[in-house]
């Protein structure tokens, strides 16, 4: 079951809602990529980034992204 709007015609609670592995990939993907343009554009613009702390943040993002793959590969062998 896909993604759906809650209006007048679908009435479905949104806990009920669902959203496959492959659609949440790709909407995070561009957040955390329309994140990093924002970072971009904010440095070229004249203010100063921590770039460490931008990095940890990425390697944070990162394996929680792993931590989640994984779960959802060990529901395919459970």
């Amino acid at each position: 079951m896909g993604v759906y709007p809650y209006n007048a015609v679908y009435k479905e609670k949104r806990s009920d809602v669902k959203i496959e592995p492959f659609t949440f990939g790709i909407v995070a993907t561009g957040i955390f990529g329309g994140g990093l343009l924002v970072i971009t554009a904010m440095e070229k613009s004249g203010m100063s980034i921590n770039e460490d702390l931008l990095v940890i943040v990425v390697e944070v993002i990162k394996a929680g992204a792993f931590l989640k793959l994984i779960s959802l590969v060990s529901k395919l062998f459970l």
